[in-house]
């Protein structure tokens, strides 16, 4: 009766954990190397490449989505994926010694399993915040497969765990390529009106303030929608103590978030001034007076707060942004991450 029970049994969707093992696999030192990888996986593997491209898409960053070297080693690297998934012993040798020498910290730990639990999983892939990373957990359980390491049937919840993770993910890239879609029409539109009513200085007054409000909104909805999509970008954390001492004493405005999260934030920039995301009963135009910029935590703010501060960062021209990582270090990377005559700007 078991045996007929284990035969029943119905394989996980894997394509959570596919998704992110592929996301964050590529290291910027694999990076630097990849032409070589490339080179000698074509060398070994050209003849099975179409049927290494037919086993799976998994929904990772696109070429429209990614920088075209980016977007070229994640596509040669999925090919390697698929062919150790199928059993290519060539792909399956060379994703084990990527990822031992890649991933040495993380492969030292892992190899010790002949069995894993979910657990052990999460202990695993936590950051410095003892936060799991989805991509962590994807690459763990992905490894898993390949190192001939038992996974424990309570795993099961994880693979479901990564494919609604990822779902959510694709929904909220494909909401905001909508929004960032209907801003651009509706630009094009205020565009064309600008154009026609230049000639007529009462027109064009309105028309101009209404452009330019939407434009900045726009511009700060780009640099949200690719910062979104390159959260999980690695960062260079030799460069994140400089970035934080260029911007700890700007005058910065965090709006939104959830409360934890902005206590961490504060820790790090204790003059910077923090908004809770349910304060649009005590807005007023005075919480921002002489301030450098605002960013808006997208994921967790109430709607009425965020229309009422960004009709006053409108009506003072104060420059702002969306934040839409958790992690720190990520959104220290990004907001630090432009230089100009050797400083770093916001």
């Amino acid at each position: 009766m078991l045996n007929k029970e284990r035969e029943n049994v119905v394989a996980p969707d894997t394509t959570g954990v596919d998704f992110f093992f592929l996301m964050d696999f590529i290291t910027d030192d694999m990076s630097s190397d990849f032409a070589f990888i490339e080179q000698d996986f074509l060398k070994n593997c050209r003849g099975r490449l179409d049927e290494f491209q037919n086993v799976g898409w998994y929904g990772e960053r696109s070429f429209r989505t990614s920088r075209p070297r980016y977007a070229m080693q994640n596509n040669v690297l999925r090919l390697i994926y698929n062919g150790a998934k199928i059993g290519d012993d060539y792909c399956l040798e060379l994703i084990k010694n990527l990822y031992k020498v890649y991933h040495k910290k993380e492969y030292k730990q892992l190899k010790r399993f002949s069995k894993i639990n979910p657990d052990e999983i999460f202990s695993l892939s936590e950051d410095e915040y003892e936060d799991s990373d989805h991509c962590s957990i994807g690459r763990i359980m992905g490894m898993c497969q390949f190192m001939g390491i038992e996974l424990h049937e309570n795993c099961s919840f994880m693979y479901k765990l990564l494919n609604n993770k990822r779902e959510d993910y694709l929904a909220e890239i494909a909401e905001l390529r909508k929004k960032l879609n209907e801003k651009e029409q509706e630009n094009k539109y205020l565009r064309e009106q600008y154009r026609n009513a230049r000639n007529s200085a009462e027109v064009t007054e309105g028309l101009v303030k209404k452009y330019e409000a939407e434009r900045d909104e726009l511009i700060a909805l780009r640099e949200y929608a690719y910062n979104s999509e390159h959260e999980d970008d690695v960062v260079e954390e030799d460069k994140l103590p400089d970035m934080e001492k260029a911007i700890a004493d700007k005058k910065i405005v965090i709006i939104g978030g959830h409360v934890n999260w902005q206590n961490k934030f504060k820790q790090i920039f204790p003059e910077w001034f923090f908004v809770h995301p349910d304060a649009y009963k005590t807005v007023n135009a005075g919480m921002l007076e002489g301030k450098e910029k605002v960013y808006f935590f997208t994921d967790y703010i109430n709607h009425i707060s965020y229309k009422k501060f960004i009709a006053i960062v409108r009506e003072r021209n104060i420059p702002f942004g969306y934040i839409g990582s958790r992690n720190i270090n990520s959104v220290v990377y990004l907001k630090g991450n432009r230089q100009k005559n050797d400083t770093y700007e916001l």
